[in-house]
């Protein structure tokens, strides 16, 4: 490679994009006067980088769980950072690990970024984690009917709603379309209400 000799214990060389083009250990020396020197390893390293997170987001106030960090450069012994704080981390491939995330993490709504610490002191880009307010229900319309009277739409108002949240029908979701932050509407099926009976309605707001 283009070489400057700056003194007699140090050079400079040009590297071209086309060396780091792969990642792998690749041996530097110096040749002198037809003579090489000891070889020293250089590293090329595979991007350390994050894709997406597994959930992407919770509701507030939840209970703790292990988040799955998928990017790629992931080696043994890095670690996943929660808004900047090292969290209990597991290797699970290079391009896979999973993070303990307590429910003091969650415990208040926000965006939280979530990144990946590495040898010499590099970090991924951030990926945020939405902390959400869980959503309150109020009230649902209509609030009955008759067993046996076919499918409906039931319209579920409340607070706090996001687009994306789901209405469950007896823990089951159904259609839902977000409205706004105070409405939701949820197509419930002819043998949801084939029987006579109370359906407990809820709405889910995580991913």
């Amino acid at each position: 490679r283009t070489t400057t000799f700056v003194n007699s214990g140090q050079l400079t060389a040009q590297i071209l994009a086309n060396d780091l083009a792969t990642a792998g250990v690749v041996p530097v020396l110096v040749n002198s006067a037809g003579v090489n020197s000891q070889p020293v390893s250089f590293e090329v390293l595979t991007p350390l980088t994050i894709s997406s997170l597994n959930p992407s987001s919770a509701n507030a106030g939840s209970a703790g769980f292990n988040l799955t960090v998928n990017g790629t450069g992931f080696e043994s012994g890095n670690t996943v950072l929660w808004n900047g704080q090292a969290r209990t981390t597991t290797f699970v491939s290079a391009t896979q690990m999973t993070a303990a995330i307590t429910a003091g993490d969650i415990a208040t709504a926000g965006s939280f970024p979530v990144t990946v610490s590495g040898r010499f002191s590099r970090v991924s880009n951030a990926a945020n984690f939405a902390v959400n307010q869980p959503g309150s229900l109020t009230s649902l319309n209509p609030p009955f009917r008759d067993a046996g009277s076919g499918a409906f739409t039931l319209t579920v108002n409340g607070s706090n709603f996001i687009n994306g949240a789901t209405v469950l029908w007896n823990g089951q979701s159904r259609t839902t379309t977000f409205v706004s932050a105070t409405q939701l509407t949820a197509a419930i099926t002819a043998t949801d209400i084939q029987n006579a009976g109370t359906a407990q309605v809820s709405v889910s707001q995580s991913n």
